[in-house]
């Protein structure tokens, strides 16, 4: 007899197994995400699988980055990481699993992350396990719970029930959150709940899935990528449109420069679209949108290369820090100027009126800006110095700008003259505060004749030697097309001898009218050298102690050594802009 009601509980823990089995084969996936999202999310940001940037987080690679800086090796020793290692270990005990595995299935799935007008937000978590969550859930609850009764308000936390879902809130209803299966929905307005479940109840109709504008950026990303980011141009077109660009660029002639190409664009985009992807091992940011650039003949279009132009590759000299290489229309940009900055600034109005002066009355949008080409590169390097000369105490690097002209004949000579012009005004100025004047001279490089001038160092001790103005040793140089003019006579040598390579300085980048990259060991040499002027500056102007300004520069200084080569570029993809950023972090 006991045989047989052995053999008979075993067949039905078969049974029941079985049947187990068979139910979570034959369950309904949850649909994704954004099946159960309004259709009016402002920005959206996903992580398909987020166990990839889970496993990279918690590796011992970033632990060890964050016990080198200063403020994590402080916080791994302060009291609050003890509690927090407390609430692990209780949370350890509670969930039956260490906390690795923990994250792994409760983050390991996706992430979905919104904004909505109103400042409403949404996250939606889809885990690995849906009993491990419901574990969680019950833990955190009962903790709630506690918590309410101490503070004498057990109403805080409380649950209510819509078409069949239980939604839970722990602070009064100022959040809620709710289950389904595996996937975790919070939010930040208890409405949102019900709008998901009406849309989840209905197939998804109105959800963010099915909106064009979501559909055909998210068909624009690359299908590899590891983050995805959605703006809804149309709800934003205030806070993140082109307004709010124009506004920030209306007294930076420098940025609208750089970036004010994007104005047009933004203004006729509906939609922004974001990716993060690994390309050859270096994580890759890339931006786009649906907006166009502007017909060839908009005042706004100084900076459209066809496909088979595009801006020249970036220069390449010793102790490089910072190369930018841009194909702009500077006559076209100035002659747009009403447009870009319709406000005429005291700061445009002074340089329009010493440019008349530099170049001798000449209408500076009409006889001077036509003589230059839209390639433009600016390079900023590290000095070494001549202890003959001067070595400053503050170090500055050297920065050069060089100019493609159309015709050098005639151009060169109306540079030269302005360049000692404005090398007499500045002598003027400082003659009047009693300050030594710049001398200037003619030198030859590798055959190349330019003008340079510098401080007189006749007289003056190893200490006198090391004033700041000992950085500067202006130079103006001509080769071939090229106009060089550097704030260092080194820096216009060594580009010199980049531009006599022609087949490399020639060299272009079709499509691209910015490319930007920035040398992580120039940088970091520089900081070194100017460490101690860091730490004072830190001092008076935060009002640091020492300690704690030496703290913060050597985080300061961790973090750039954490870079790699970093990489901008602004291209023309479809008639369309594309902003791609290479991050160049030691992974």
């Amino acid at each position: 007899m006991n045989t047989l009601r052995n053999i008979v509980a075993q067949l039905m823990v078969i049974a029941s197994l079985g049947f187990a089995l068979f139910c979570e084969a034959n369950a309904q996936p949850l649909p994704p995400a954004t099946e159960w999202v309004p259709e009016n999310a402002a920005i959206t940001v996903e992580i398909p699988d987020s166990s990839k940037v889970v496993h990279a987080v918690m590796s011992e690679q970033i632990y060890q980055w964050i016990k080198k800086l200063p403020q994590g090796a402080s916080f791994l020793q302060s009291p609050q990481f003890a509690q927090a290692m407390g609430i692990v270990k209780y949370l350890e005990y509670r969930l039956s699993t260490d906390w690795q595995t923990a994250v792994d299935k409760l983050l390991g799935g996706s992430i979905f992350l919104a904004a909505f007008p109103g400042e409403t937000f949404l996250a939606i978590f889809d885990t690995k396990s849906a009993e491990l969550l419901q574990k969680l859930h019950a833990v955190v609850f009962e903790h709630a719970q506690e918590e309410a009764r101490k503070l004498g308000d057990p109403t805080q936390v409380a649950s209510k029930t819509y078409k069949g879902w239980t939604g839970w809130t722990l602070d009064g209803g100022k959040t809620a959150y709710t289950l389904a299966d595996s996937r975790l929905i919070w939010t930040t307005k208890p409405d949102l709940l019900r709008s998901i479940v009406d849309i989840s109840e209905s197939g998804g109709t109105q959800s963010l899935a099915r909106q064009e504008a979501y559909r055909q950026a998210l068909a624009a990303l690359p299908s590899d990528a590891i983050v995805r980011l959605f703006v809804n141009m149309q709800l934003l077109r205030q806070p993140l449109g082109s307004n709010r660009l124009a506004e920030s660029l209306r007294g930076n002639p420098l940025g609208a420069l750089l970036v004010g190409d994007l104005m047009e664009p933004l203004k006729a985009s509906t939609w922004i679209a974001g990716s993060l992807q690994f390309r050859e091992q270096q994580p890759t940011i890339e931006l786009l949108t649906d907006g166009v650039f502007p017909q060839a003949d908009h005042p706004t279009a100084f900076s459209l290369p066809d496909e088979n132009l595009g801006c020249f590759v970036n220069v390449e000299v010793p102790r490089r820090i910072l190369a930018i290489s841009l194909y702009r229309d500077l006559s076209r940009f100035y002659a747009a100027k009403d447009l870009i900055f319709p406000e005429r600034t005291s700061g445009l109005i002074f340089f329009e009126n010493m440019m008349g002066i530099f170049f001798t009355g000449r209408h500076f949008s009409q006889e001077v800006l036509p003589h230059l080409a839209p390639e433009i590169r600016i390079v900023v390097s590290a000095q070494d110095y001549d202890p003959q000369y001067g070595v400053p105490v503050v170090t500055i690097p050297g920065i050069a700008l060089i100019f493609r002209m159309k015709d050098p004949e005639r151009f060169v000579p109306m540079a030269e003259e302005a360049w000692q012009k404005a090398l007499g005004l500045i002598n003027f100025t400082r003659g009047q505060q009693a300050l030594p004047g710049l001398i200037m001279d003619r030198q030859e490089y590798q055959g190349v004749r330019y003008f340079v001038a510098s401080f007189s160092t006749a007289g003056l001790s190893e200490a006198e030697r090391s004033d700041v103005r000992f950085n500067f040793r202006p130079a103006l140089a001509a080769y071939g097309n090229n106009l060089i003019l550097s704030t260092t006579e080194q820096l216009a040598r060594d580009l010199i001898g980049f531009l006599r390579d022609t087949t490399r300085a020639e060299a272009r980048l079709p499509g691209r009218n910015l490319v930007a990259e920035l040398d992580r060991e120039a940088l970091l040499r520089i900081l070194e050298v100017n460490y101690e002027t860091l730490v004072r500056q830190n001092m008076v102007e935060k009002g640091h102690g020492r300690d704690k300004a030496e703290e913060e520069v050597a985080g300061l200084l961790l973090l750039v050594k954490l870079l790699g080569q970093q990489r901008l570029e602004v291209m023309r993809v479809n008639n369309g802009p594309r902003v791609r950023l290479t991050i160049g972090l030691p992974l």
